[in-house]
């Protein structure tokens, strides 16, 4: 007497799913190592549309003026003087004065360079609130 032994029954098939887990996780690293990712690196600012020129007779104007060149130097301008200053903390130093000197002097107006950095217009437009300026206008140059 042979006995035949009896056929096993399973219940379900067991799938192995790491090698889909790995598959899944090397797409992924593929498509985040080769992604291009546009940064922003400056702000674009409207162009003037008057006819006045880039340099700014001061004598006419009540406000305080702020040239910002390519390279991030700061250039304050009153109706009584001009300085050049060599970073932030000086710059709020000069509005401050310029707003003490000057009764009416309660406008800001920024002139920034095509060229210069996104860094040097918000330290301008933060020096400014620190003064206390209350009116903040912002234009942009090519050249000097």
């Amino acid at each position: 007497m042979s006995r035949k032994p009896k056929p096993v029954h399973r219940r379900g098939a067991d799938v192995d799913m790491t090698p889909m887990v790995d598959v899944t996780f090397l797409l992924l690293i593929f498509f985040m190592v080769t992604a291009s990712f546009h940064l922003q690196k400056s702000i674009e600012v409207p162009s003037q549309q008057s006819d006045v020129g880039n340099r700014i007779d001061h004598k006419e104007l009540a406000n305080i003026n702020v040239q910002v060149d390519q390279f991030g130097a700061f250039f304050v301008m009153t109706p009584d003087w001009e300085l050049e200053t060599p970073g932030k903390q000086n710059l709020i130093v000069a509005l401050k004065q310029a707003q003490v000197e000057s009764s009416d002097a309660a406008q800001m107006s920024v002139q920034v360079h095509e060229l210069a950095k996104l860094k040097s217009l918000v330290d301008v437009l933060d020096a400014g609130a620190t003064a206390g300026m209350a009116n903040i206008q912002i234009k942009q140059f090519d050249h000097l």
